[in-house]
């Protein structure tokens, strides 16, 4: 067997490998992904978007550590879904919540992000962009995870 010969069988089995786990690798990836970026909101000062949770999606009502340990309970739940592999139709539902209020910032403040975005993007937008690019990747995985025969219904499960 030549060298081109093994090459196709190595790569024919790397990609037969990929396309049986790649929806569960993203899923747990991004499970692990929302987990700590919820986990780390529950300790104050480490989270770049409490002045954001506090101000905009609160509307001032809630005080910082509150409205961002809300945030940090949202995200946790998600991440634990998708972990779990389980509630994935409740995934859709937390994603639909997250992106809203990861747009609403673009919104009222959009001046000032799409600014920063042209000069030095500030932590916060970075922050914010990765959240909205985690948020569609699970919205992704959520739509398309019956597709894959991995998610089948079960009676009696969510």
């Amino acid at each position: 067997m030549n060298f081109f010969n093994r090459f196709d069988q190595l790569d024919t089995t790397v990609n037969r490998w990929l396309v049986e786990n790649s929806s569960t690798l993203l899923r747990i990836c991004t499970g692990v992904v929302f987990l700590e970026f919820g986990l780390i909101k529950f300790f104050y000062g480490s989270s770049p978007v409490e002045g954001l949770a506090t101000y905009v999606l609160t509307g001032g009502l809630l005080t910082g550590g509150t409205a961002t340990h809300l945030v940090a309970l949202l995200e946790c739940i998600t991440g634990a879904c998708f972990l779990s592999s389980r509630s994935i139709r409740l995934v859709i539902w937390l994603l639909g919540i997250q992106l809203l209020g990861a747009l609403v910032p673009f919104v009222f403040f959009s001046n000032e992000l799409i600014l920063s975005l042209f000069n030095t993007p500030t932590l916060v937008v970075q922050y914010m962009l990765t959240e909205i690019v985690l948020v569609a990747t699970g919205l992704f995985i959520a739509v398309n995870w019956n597709k894959t025969g991995l998610g089948q219904r079960k009676p009696g499960l969510a």
